[in-house]
């Protein structure tokens, strides 16, 4: 297994009050990515922005032979108590806190 750490871009205007760190697995390969918002962003604004960066990720490491699809969240989780916690679109996000989004599974990828 591979593990990566990368930054996304920042929140517009440079502003960087918020991050959270995101992690997907793209084709066999963790990834862990610092998000910056403006805010405390909302589940959608998360999701809007983990989506966009992940799907232009995705194709750039996409190995041969296999197709060429979105990126798509099925599911946004922490582990909490050594436990997988489904995260809601009424949670509160703490600065810094790890997220896990899952991707519908595929004959091309499981989580």
């Amino acid at each position: 297994l591979s593990f990566c750490t990368l930054l996304a871009p920042p929140a517009p205007n440079n502003k960087m009050a918020f991050t959270i760190k995101i992690g997907a697995d793209l084709y066999g390969m963790k990834q862990n990515v610092l998000f910056s918002f403006a805010r405390i962003p909302q589940l959608r604004e998360i999701i809007d922005s983990v989506t966009h960066y992940f799907d232009i990720r995705m194709r750039s490491v996409r190995p041969a032979g296999y197709v060429d699809q979105q990126f798509r969240i099925e599911s946004v989780q922490m582990l909490r108590d050594r436990r997988w916690v489904l995260v809601g679109a009424d949670y509160v996000f703490d600065s810094s806190q790890q997220l896990w989004v899952f991707q519908p599974e595929s004959i091309w990828h499981s989580d």
